[in-house]
């Protein structure tokens, strides 16, 4: 992509790819294995649970826009997404455990 200077950490949301900018590592186990999001496919609320505190919460539209985003400073959330249209949406996480996106539909 012309002029485009991505940053350690940056993420780049295509169709349904969502590609990460940064060094090569070891996938976050700890948070893949402490977060659920359900229900997947969800129909007017999506429901976040983590062992610790969720940390900052943003969900994305298929075009890489930011449709919700808060920083959570319990374990557990639950996002009324009534009011947005169906179809595929991201979901990240990222608190001190790391960062993870996560795939919801909605039906």
């Amino acid at each position: 992509m012309d002029g485009f200077d991505p940053k350690i950490g940056s993420t780049i949301y295509l169709d349904d790819l969502a590609l990460v900018y940064g060094t090569i590592g070891v996938k976050n186990a700890s948070l893949e294995n402490t977060l659920l999001v359900s229900p997947n496919p969800a129909q007017t609320v999506i429901n976040l649970s983590n062992s610790g505190v969720l940390g900052s919460v943003k969900v994305f539209n298929h075009l890489g826009q930011i449709v919700f985003n808060t920083v959570e400073t319990k374990p557990l959330l639950s996002i009324d997404m009534k009011e947005f249209s169906k179809g595929l949406y991201f979901v990240e996480i990222e608190n001190k455990s790391g960062k993870l996106v996560k795939k919801v539909i909605l039906n």
